[in-house]
């Protein structure tokens, strides 16, 4: 189960939606909060795992624009799992292992917009 939030040409207003393969289901329109903030509680996911999702109603992810996953969000979590890669880019390899921190940094929502746009082919 892969959430996302997007988009359609008849409509392009973010809302939330659950890709399955290559097909997208617009949560809202199977009586889910339209506001992906409002969906990633642990009530709601449980109903979403246990909802029959008609295969009638999904969309092509053709038809689709991805957004932001949350688009309003207030801080953007970056976790590096390639560590060591970065540092033989940087060709700094004095320290082989990651310090243990997690850092959160206030991000505008255009930046969002555009670093998902930019990365959306990753």
């Amino acid at each position: 189960m892969r959430l996302l939030t997007f988009s359609t040409n008849d409509d392009p207003s973010p809302r939330p939606g659950l890709r399955r393969g290559k097909q997208i289901f617009d949560l809202a329109a199977h009586g889910f909060p339209p506001r992906m903030k409002d969906v990633v509680g642990p009530e709601i996911l449980e109903k979403i795992k246990k909802h029959d999702f008609a295969e009638k109603r999904a969309l092509p992810e053709s038809a689709i624009r991805y957004h932001p996953a949350i688009p309003d969000a207030e801080k953007f979590l970056c976790v590096g799992k390639n560590y060591r890669s970065h540092l033989e880019e940087l060709k700094r390899m004095k320290q082989l292992s990651p310090v243990n921190t997690t850092h959160s940094v206030p991000i505008p929502h255009a930046a969002l917009i555009l670093f998902h746009s930019l990365n959306k082919n990753a």
